[in-house]
């Protein structure tokens, strides 16, 4: 999906709680095995976030991660082209 620069915040796509953890999780699939994830999630104060995602917290997210990947039965670099052979 190409999405273009806009100059209101308002404009942007802005995932919710369970859109990210689909997305991540779509990412990770894809990712190469060897290559380290060195953050998925962070703190961020909460007059800088709005419902739902003041209410999750980052240990939550990771959870909610872990939850769908196992449920999708996938792990990191289960789709990864150089893996499968498919680009």
């Amino acid at each position: 999906m190409e999405r273009e620069f806009k100059e209101s915040p308002g404009d942007f796509f802005r995932p919710g709680p369970d859109e990210y953890i689909a997305l991540l999780a779509d990412i990770i699939e894809r990712l190469r095995p060897d290559i380290a994830i060195g953050r998925i999630v962070s703190s961020v104060p909460p007059r800088f976030t709005d419902a739902p995602w003041g209410l999750t917290s980052p240990d939550e997210l990771k959870k909610k991660l872990t939850a769908l990947l196992a449920e999708r039965d996938s792990f990191q670099g289960r789709l990864c082209a150089s893996r499968t052979g498919v680009l």
